[in-house]
């Protein structure tokens, strides 16, 4: 669980309470606050990404993406599993929450689950395509390789420890905008993403702490 917020927060407490409740063990990681960076760092750290893209990470994309980093790296490093990285802002009901524990043994190496939070993307690019999965994965799909580049946020996603590995690399190497998956699988970090949307994310950028 990513926050800004510190494990002595109500929210953060409460938070903790429902995942432990619904069968997780939680491990709390410190976000980075990108616009408490100063200016030296903020043009090093997104150097990288504007020599590929030719496009400035804004401060909270930044923090975002160190944050993620730092859950990645110890995702990676603790026993051989899956986790669920989900932001301290993240929306989602217990009968959700004991969904994604369910399925979570059908996440395998280089499969990356996609578990929502589109709710600030314009209608029009809400809309992705997928092969559903069928079965014990019921409303999951497999995202067409080609709109990767249409899915985004990282308020809640669920792989196994060798992707987080994979992803902690590729991004030790240089940071780049943790949402743009369609990166991550060029350069074979993910195989396949799966998506169903069951997390949520606020709207207000007031409300969200981690950009």
């Amino acid at each position: 669980l990513i926050t800004l917020k510190g494990a002595e927060d109500a929210t953060v407490q409460a938070q903790q309470q429902r995942l432990i409740a619904c069968g997780f063990r939680v491990v709390l990681v410190d976000g980075v606050k990108g616009a408490d960076l100063a200016a030296a760092d903020y043009f090093k750290l997104t150097s990288f990404w504007f020599g590929k893209s030719g496009k400035l990470m804004t401060p909270g994309e930044l923090g975002c993406a160190m944050s993620h980093e730092k859950a990645l790296r110890l995702a990676a490093t603790l026993e051989r599993g899956r986790h669920l990285i989900l932001e301290d802002d993240f929306i989602a009901s217990d009968a959700a929450l004991r969904w994604i524990a369910s399925v979570q043994r059908h996440i395998e190496p280089g499969t990356l689950l996609h578990l929502g939070g589109q709710e600030h993307l314009p209608r029009f690019y809400r809309y992705i395509r997928g092969q559903p999965m069928g079965n014990e994965l019921s409303g999951v799909s497999r995202v067409d390789p080609a709109d990767l580049a249409y899915l985004q946020c990282t308020v809640a996603y669920m792989l196994h420890s060798e992707t987080a590995q994979a992803l902690h690399q590729l991004m030790a190497a240089g940071h780049f905008v943790a949402d743009n998956f369609r990166y991550a699988a060029q350069q074979g970090a993910i195989q396949q993403v799966w998506f169903r949307w069951v997390v949520s994310h606020p709207t207000d950028r007031d409300i969200s702490t981690i950009e």
